[in-house]
């Protein structure tokens, strides 16, 4: 019996979603799955919720605190109505000197806990004067007990976010000089030429050039040890008319032009933290560089070109490369791969020492030989020729190598190279032995190709994502300020449960994100599998569709009936990921301490961080490969995994060729677009001289990667997605149908299945119309003639016919 026909994910209907050997359920037969873990989810992030919001009603000068930055007399700045309402800004006026006295602090990375010295101000200085200086604080800032506080000149320029004033600079640029250095000063045709319009420069600046000596004649400052003085001379300096600059420009050889900054500092404000301090202002601006650098004019347009452009671009170009070129391309990959694990042995080997036991035994054979062949002197000379040879290449290369590595790091070097070693042999014999299933990967990945031409937007899922989990990251941090600062006077025990349980459904809610957008691009690429892709269902044309009625559906179903699966998923992943942020909480606790007995412990946690990070990935595998299930099927997500342990145990090899190689071509996206990108960005902003001057391409380019880079990583998760999908779907159906029923021509012939017996198959189950073969059907009615044709027969009389005959009519 068939289906009700329903509404399907997409604007094709065909009305036979009841056929046997089906492999996408339709929505309106799937159930709702794992509800009591939704349940559990809802509730999580309503017990989160209110947690926030009592401990932002138990303690709200926390949120002013965010909103008007506080000062260190417990002002907060620009709060209306407060003594400092005309003062919005907070700057740092003795930075250097707290950089320099909680140094010990910085170093223990509990950044958290550095406390500086902060007032309020009207506005964030931009720059310095001497005639109008920067001056903070003073007796009438106000105070608790009205004393005022001291008076601090502050001489950085400064930037504000947040109504934080961050600093700069503390340097000033002086005029620039143009100076024309051949021909010299003194020179007679000079002279002769331009008569009473050259002189000799002298520089002003002493503390750069040396100290001053007073010239009685000139009156000018002249400094002895100047590397201009006597050589070089001004051109078009201050009130010399346009007529006689000309003239200069003319008769100068080679313009130079100077130009010299000045830093100010005053007495007594700086305890030893102007390094820190110049490092974290070198810092900030260069965060402002690259900001400002692709905010307008020829950064904003190589933002828009290098970093949204050209990688959207190459998110539908790469899909054509590969479904071109797919064949070389992964065994170009494989053999990248088995080459860098043989040069890592070989290092490995060469930092062990291995090499220099094989130049001695080497050694002891060629002498030996020498002994026993004293008799020919040409064969002997030959010999010690290539021991010298030897000798040079084993010992020298494992001596640079080996000459800081001490006997226990030797041993170490040597279990690893037999590690690699070994490691290496079997990758080499897995690819050996499962090369039929890198042939099946390749028709799989070009298959995959396919999804980004059939359903354009799928891209913007992973984009949105990230949007997504960005908003519930910084959700949890907000929550997490306020409930570790709002309850930190009730017992240590249950604050720390407090703060546990919202760090676990902030990670809760980020993974179910994740696992929303998985199953949605999966729901979406079976559907288009099955009701586009295959051979004799294509009811759209080959030119490339938007797909929004497919995600849209698609994100639909899983919202409607698999929200408890991705709950329930997501909760497995979300303990791994929470049970290895407490071991790394622990083993940074533990990292600075020197008691006896301690390097044991971290011993063991780093062991223990290393094995949650294996069950981790391996929860997440399963996981992610069930969400497929979840998507395709309509399952719970407990038959999924289950489904997904017999795709493993039926299909291991598959499934490991399909991971090395994934990650592989997915390193191979991710890196070459981005960098590809940045490169052609710095080139492009390099070659703009007034952006040069103003900006910094480096700066600038590293936006472009970020950008470049968020945008290939969506790509790489649509290839990912499509790639498990596909895999999942095609041997869903081959080891369901016998022959399979929804696998395209090109995806038959790169599986190595017969395309005829599965002609015959797909037109016995699905209605699919196929020619007929006449001869095998009627050879079995009757015989042919010796030329090969059906022998001629009078059509029956009425009465002859027989009772099998009228009952079929």
């Amino acid at each position: 019996a068939q289906r009700p026909s329903g509404t399907t994910m997409g604007c094709c209907r065909e009305g036979n979603e009841g056929d046997p050997g089906e492999l996408f359920e339709p929505r309106n037969r799937r159930c709702c799955t794992d509800v009591a873990c939704l349940t559990v989810f809802l509730l999580a992030v309503g017990g989160s919720g209110y947690l926030t919001a009592a401990s932002i009603q138990r303690q709200p000068q926390l949120l002013v605190d965010l909103i008007y930055p506080t000062d260190s007399y417990g002002n907060n700045c620009g709060r209306p109505g407060s003594a400092t309402e005309g003062m919005p800004s907070v700057i740092y006026p003795r930075l250097e000197a707290d950089l320099a006295e909680q140094s010990a602090i910085i170093a223990t990375g509990a950044v958290w806990a550095f406390s500086p010295m902060r007032v309020c101000a009207s506005r964030c200085p931009s720059a310095f004067s001497l005639t109008s200086p920067n001056v903070y604080g003073g007796p009438d800032y106000p105070t608790a007990d009205g004393s005022g506080t001291e008076s601090f000149m502050y001489p950085w320029s400064t930037r504000g976010i947040a109504s934080r004033c961050f600093p700069l600079d503390n340097t000033q640029a002086l005029a620039s000089v143009a100076l024309c250095a051949s021909p010299n000063c003194t020179d007679s045709a000079l002279l002769a030429t331009l008569g009473g319009h050259v002189s000799c420069y002298a520089p002003e600046v002493e503390s750069i050039y040396g100290e001053p000596s007073g010239d009685s004649a000139s009156g000018e400052v002249v400094s002895s040890s100047s590397p201009v003085e006597g050589v070089v001379w001004q051109v078009c300096g201050a009130n010399v008319p346009a007529s006689v600059c000309a003239e200069q420009r003319a008769a100068c050889e080679l313009e130079v032009v100077v130009t010299d900054s000045r830093s100010f500092q005053p007495v007594g404000q700086s305890l030893g933290g102007t390094a820190q301090l110049m490092l974290y202002a070198y810092s900030i601006r260069a965060a402002f560089d690259a900001i400002a650098g692709v905010s307008d004019g020829e950064g904003l347009r190589a933002l828009l070109i290098f970093g949204v452009g050209i990688p959207f671009a190459m998110a539908f170009l790469w899909p054509l490369f590969l479904w071109l070129f797919a064949r070389p391309v992964i065994i170009l990959l494989l053999i990248v791969e088995v080459t860098l694990m043989i040069a890592t042995a070989i290092y490995f080997m060469l930092k062990a020492g291995w090499f220099d036991a094989a130049s001695a035994s080497l050694d002891l054979a060629l002498n030996m030989t020498n002994t026993s062949m004293d008799g020919s002197s040409e064969y002997s000379d030959l010999l010690v020729k290539a021991q010298l040879a030897l000798d040079t290449v084993y010992n020298g290369s494992s001596a640079v190598l080996a000459a800081s590595t001490s006997e226990s790091g030797q041993l170490m070097w040597s279990v690893l190279a037999v590690i690699q070693i070994i490691l290496t042999v079997v990758n080499i014999i897995m690819l050996i032995v499962w090369r039929e299933c890198i042939a099946r990967l390749i028709a799989i990945l070009r298959e995959c190709c396919k999804v980004f031409r059939a359903v354009v937007l799928i891209l913007i899922f992973p984009l949105c994502r990230m949007v997504l989990q960005s908003a519930l990251l910084l959700y949890g941090v907000f929550g997490l300020y306020f409930i570790i600062w709002a309850w930190d006077d009730i017992n240590w025990r249950w604050h720390a449960m407090m703060v546990l349980a919202h760090l676990f459904v902030t990670i809760w809610c980020i993974t179910m994100s994740r696992a929303i957008s998985w199953t949605v691009m999966a729901g979406a690429v079976a559907w288009w599998f099955v009701r586009q892709n295959a051979t004799d269902r294509k009811c759209l044309g080959r030119c490339p569709a938007p797909g929004a009625t497919i995600l849209l559906s698609s994100l639909w179903t899983v919202l409607s009936r698999h929200l408890g699966s991705m709950a329930f998923g997501s909760f497995l992943v979300a303990v791994c990921w929470t049970l290895q942020l407490l071991l790394q909480a622990l083993m940074y606790t533990f990292q600075s301490q020197k008691k006896d007995g301690v390097w044991l412990l971290r011993l063991t946690l780093k062991c223990l961080i290393c094995c949650m990070e294996c069950l981790k990935r391996t929860v997440q595998f399963i996981s992610f490969y069930g969400f497929i299930y979840v998507a395709v099927q309509g399952d719970g997500f407990c038959r999924a995994c289950k489904a997904t342990f017999k795709l493993l145990s039926a299909h291991t090899g598959q499934v490991i060729i399909n991971g090395i190689v994934q990650r592989l071509l997915l390193l191979l996206i991710g890196l070459t677009t981005p960098i590809g990108c940045t490169v052609g960005a710095f080139l492009y902003l390099e070659a703009q001289p007034f952006y040069v001057s103003v900006h910094s391409p480096i700066y600038s380019g590293l936006v472009i990667f970020l950008f470049a880079f968020l945008i290939t990583s969506a790509t790489c998760q649509v290839f990912a997605v499509s790639i498990d999908t596909v895999f999942v779907c095609a041997f869903k159906d081959m080891d369901e149908n016998k022959p399979p029923k929804y696998l395209s021509e090109g995806l038959r012939a790169g599986l190595g299945l017969a395309p005829d017996a599965v002609s015959r198959g797909r037109a016995t189950g699905n209605g699919a119309k196929v020619a007929p073969d006449l001869r095998a059907s009627t050879a079995e009615m009757e015989p042919l003639n010796d030329s090969g044709h059906i022998p001629f027969k009078p059509p029956p009389m009425p009465g002859q016919l027989s009772r099998k005959s009228q009952g079929m009519a």
